[in-house]
């Protein structure tokens, strides 16, 4: 079993999209498979296959987060597969270790924790030589400071940071100026200001509220619920996102807008549509008496 460095998953920037290029590959994709199926959810599969290929080549993706078996989200720039190695026996043996404790599982545990600073010193060493080997008289120097800080695992922390605040032209950095001038700001503020009472909230009787659930949605409430969507969000598992199906091209739609295929917001009623939006599509138009499934309110 090899224990190797491994991606994060990777999102799509809907911001930077190729969107004509998403339509042009949408325009010219084989719609033809779709008449080899007789099922809605073969049907939406194959849709589905046709706008994630399109997204692969139109929408950039954001860059991976590196993991390693030490936890750390961005890998250094020093580690290698020696170190993932000697890293995952030393979690082994500190796992026997702390199930059965003994003088042996103590001595290997210890060995192997010596094994890990061995081998990343080792590393360190062999990646500074070789950056060094790489330096001429057009390195930057911001390039070598940057590098020797992720040599050494350099990190901002809370205590690191100083918070200055500007006061009358000068710069205040020391805690007890600023608790100093703080004081005396609120000390000027007239004691006697009356603020003025906040609007009271009467909320509705469980009756009212209930009685107003039973209203059908109104085109005005559908519309206010659509332009609150997230566009950059995927409503389902599917991941297929909100800004895709908006920029999806006419004969695409056509394709979603038959009756058998079924696409969100259309032929929305319960039964006959796919397994899939069964849960997504319903919970978002239920209104209530949430026990049965059949007392939703239809689009």
């Amino acid at each position: 079993m090899s224990h190797q460095t491994k991606p994060g998953k990777r999102k799509f920037i809907n911001k930077k999209g190729n969107w004509p290029m998403f339509k042009q590959i949408l325009q010219e994709a084989n719609y033809n498979l779709l008449e080899d199926f007789s099922q809605i959810d073969d049907k939406v599969k194959i849709l589905n296959k046709i706008m994630m290929d399109a997204a692969h080549k139109a929408i950039p993706k954001t860059s991976p987060n590196i993991w390693t078996p030490t936890g750390n989200k961005r890998i250094k720039n020093w580690w290698n597969e020696l170190c993932s190695t000697a890293v995952e026996a030393k979690n082994v043996a500190k796992k026997a270790f702390q199930r059965h404790p003994s003088m042996s599982t103590a001595i290997e545990y210890k060995l192997s924790s010596a094994k890990v600073k061995k081998t990343c010193l080792q590393a360190k060493r062999e990646a500074w030589e070789k950056f060094m080997t790489s330096i001429d008289h057009q390195t930057a120097v911001s390039k070598i400071h940057q590098y020797v800080s992720k040599m050494n695992g350099k990190r901002m922390t809370l205590d690191d940071r100083k918070y200055e605040i500007k006061h009358q032209g000068q710069l205040i950095t020391s805690d007890f100026l600023k608790a100093d001038i703080f004081a005396n700001t609120f000390m000027k503020k007239p004691l006697d200001t009356v603020l003025p009472n906040p609007p009271v909230c009467v909320l509705p009787s469980v009756a009212q509220h209930k009685k107003s659930l039973m209203l059908p949605f109104s085109l005005s409430e559908l519309q206010t619920a659509i332009e609150r969507c997230n566009l950059n969000s995927a409503p389902g598992y599917d991941e297929i996102h909100i800004k895709w199906l908006i920029e999806t091209p006419d004969i695409f739609r056509a394709r979603m807008e038959r009756r058998e295929i079924s696409y969100p917001l259309e032929n929305c009623t319960y039964l006959p549509n796919p397994q899939t939006w069964k849960t997504t599509r319903r919970s978002c138009i239920l209104q209530t008496n949430i026990s049965s499934p059949h007392n939703g309110q239809n689009i």
